[in-house]
């Protein structure tokens, strides 16, 4: 089931504006938790998506005070750019598609700002 939620969340996200799917595709046995993304608008556009309520998750939302951005540049982009959604097996597809839509239209409405 989260196999089937995060190819639907996938699938419904792929080619939206300000959304770059970070794992398109699962391979063999994978089974996800969340689903990972990276918004180059997050700064933006988070504090909408906090407003709506939609159900995420930043990695490393808050750096330890005093790190080398230098050092780990990657940990370092996906702090300022990386967000996760879920894609839980409890979730139902009207949840998703509710989650998918809010995420969407605030990524099309902040290109268009």
């Amino acid at each position: 089931r989260r196999r089937r939620n995060y190819q639907a969340i996938c699938e419904k996200l792929a080619g939206v504006p300000g959304i770059e799917l970070l794992k398109p595709d699962l391979g063999p046995g994978t089974v996800p938790y969340m689903v990972p993304l990276r918004l180059p608008g997050l700064r933006r556009i988070f504090a909408t998506l906090e407003d709506r309520a939609v159900p995420m998750q930043r990695f490393g939302q808050f750096l330890a005070p005093g790190l080398d951005e230098a050092l780990c540049p990657v940990s370092s982009d996906l702090s300022h750019h990386g967000l996760q959604l879920p894609c839980h097996q409890s979730l139902w597809d009207d949840e998703i598609d509710w989650m998918v839509e809010q995420l969407s239209d605030i990524c099309r409405a902040a290109g268009r700002a």
